[in-house]
Parts: C-alpha cells; structure tokens; sequence
C-alpha cells in the first residue's frame, strides 16, 4: 500500500494524494463511531487503513524540496514537536472520551478533525 500510495502522489501529486487521504480517513472515522456490529467496524477500520499510504508519516521523506540548512531542520523540529505533542495528547484524550463517554467518540473526533484539515 505504501509504495501505491507513493506511486499515487508522484503521478497525481502529493497534496492531492494527502488530502483524498484525510478524506477517506475521516469518513472511514465516521462510519466507524457510527457502526452497529463488528463487522462494521472491522470494514471502517480497513477503510481508514486504506488511507495509510497517504499519512504524514509516508510524507516526512518529502522534505527534500526544502533547501538545506535552517528552513529544513525549522520544518523537521516542528514536525518532530507536533508529532510527539500530538501522540502525547491523543493517548490522554483518548482516555478521557473512552473513560467518560463511549469509545465511539474516539471515532468521531477523529472525523472532525480531518475536516479541519486543508
């Protein structure tokens, strides 16, 4: 899948492939808080797997069209931060919603959050 994916942005381009990728993660997060068997949710999860190859994990090698020096490492220390910050916070979170609430918030935070994205 993740050479699909990378195969993917090098012929329709890389922001493309990532945002139909946050789409399809975010709705995949939708029928997931919204499913009613296992069987549903084992296919909403699938669905969000299929949108792996477009994650930023797969995008962090891009960085080569920066220039060297500062503005590259100021772009990697900040991914670094926000990927670590963002780990940090989701597992607190996470937590919380399933503690307090119902594990399908979980879901349904996560297809909100796609649609912030742009």
């Amino acid at each position: 899948m993740l050479l699909l994916g990378g195969r993917a942005g090098d012929i329709l381009g890389r922001r493309r492939v990532f945002v139909a990728g946050i789409i399809l993660f975010s709705v995949a997060s939708l029928l997931g808080g919204f499913a009613t068997t296992q069987e549903w949710l084992l296919a909403a999860r699938a669905l969000q797997g299929s949108a792996a190859p477009s994650s930023p994990r797969r995008t962090v090698p891009d960085h080569h069209h920066l220039p060297e020096g500062p503005p590259r490492n100021r772009a990697m220390g900040v991914y670094a931060a926000m990927s670590i910050g963002g780990a940090a916070v989701g597992l607190i979170a996470g937590g919380v919603l399933t503690t307090y609430l119902s594990w399908r918030w979980c879901f349904s935070s996560t297809s909100r959050s796609g649609s912030w994205s742009r």
